[in-house]
């Protein structure tokens, strides 16, 4: 399952987290994800029954997705992982030298340490 929220505030203490990304990672650990996964010609989406998170997590297939759902599952230094829990706007210099900007949502997020 995954942590209470007496846990969470007690990792984000001991990790250093300023309010702001407490703040913004709390609210995405509260949040449902941004869309549903659908069935394209290359890839058919599945739902994977998460032990560590008390719910169905979605993968974009089997080849990506479902692998990768069970190493975050099995991996003991994950304490979470969320299925597309947010979308990123992404702000750059193209090439051309112009300003750029993009909308993603993240397939899949691991933190090194």
């Amino acid at each position: 399952m995954p942590l209470d929220d007496a846990a969470f505030r007690a990792w984000a203490k001991a990790c250093g987290m300023v309010s702001s990304n407490f703040a913004y990672l709390a609210a995405l650990r509260a949040g449902q994800p941004v869309r549903r996964l659908r069935a394209t010609p290359r890839s058919g989406p599945v739902r994977f029954p998460s032990r560590k998170m008390g719910t169905a997590a979605q993968c974009r297939s089997r080849l990506d997705g479902l692998p990768m759902a069970y190493e975050l599952e099995r991996d003991p230094a994950v304490l979470e992982y969320y299925d597309l829990p947010t979308t990123l706007h992404l702000h750059y210099t193209a090439r051309s030298g112009k300003r750029a900007a993009i909308e993603t949502i993240p397939a899949s997020v691991r933190q090194i340490s």
